[in-house]
């Protein structure tokens, strides 16, 4: 004689509809700590390239997780502008085309760069710099797709990693 089992799924319809809530918020959670290790790591990486002069580049490096339709999106990236209200940071990142800069900045950056101090000297660096970034422009020096190329293979892992973490309870950083 068969036996008749009775299920009550109105606990698991409760908890998938609670999950379906939590899910987004672990998320988002778990880009935005690893948002911040990426940050980190582009920070490392300006220092090991030396391309700090004043530290403004390293102290604006962001991040941003935004929910998409169909996924999530991080954006990280640097927003410091020049006098002018050009992104420095792409010109260090891409290099730039020929063209005369501000003696100002240049002034700055040898100063602190090649530590000169005396002034007849600082104005003769200020004027060859300058010179020859008129002539040449400048280098690209990707530090941020350093980053990347470096983590590409990991990312999917790491993010693993921090939703793991966040579902747990616990946070990276």
């Amino acid at each position: 004689m068969p036996t008749k089992v009775k299920f009550d799924f109105s606990d698991l319809i409760k908890f998938n509809k609670k999950l379906g809530k939590i899910i987004p918020i672990w998320m988002e959670k778990a880009l935005t700590d690893y948002g911040l290790i990426l940050e980190e790591l582009i920070v490392d990486e300006i220092d090991r390239m030396n391309l700090s002069v004043s530290g403004e580049m390293k102290k604006s490096v962001t991040h941003i997780v935004r929910e998409r339709l169909h996924g999530w999106l991080v954006t990280v990236g640097t927003n410091v502008k020049t006098a002018s209200g050009y992104p420095y940071p792409i010109g260090v990142h891409e290099g730039t085309f020929p063209h005369w800069p501000p003696s100002g900045p240049i002034r700055e950056w040898a100063k602190r760069k090649l530590n000169i101090s005396d002034e007849r000297e600082l104005r003769k660096a200020t004027f060859l710099i300058s010179r020859k970034i008129s002539k040449e422009g400048t280098e690209p020096h990707p530090f941020m797709t350093n980053v990347f190329t470096k983590e590409k293979s990991s990312i999917r892992k790491e993010i693993g990693k921090a939703l793991a973490r966040v579902m747990k309870g616990g946070k990276i950083v």
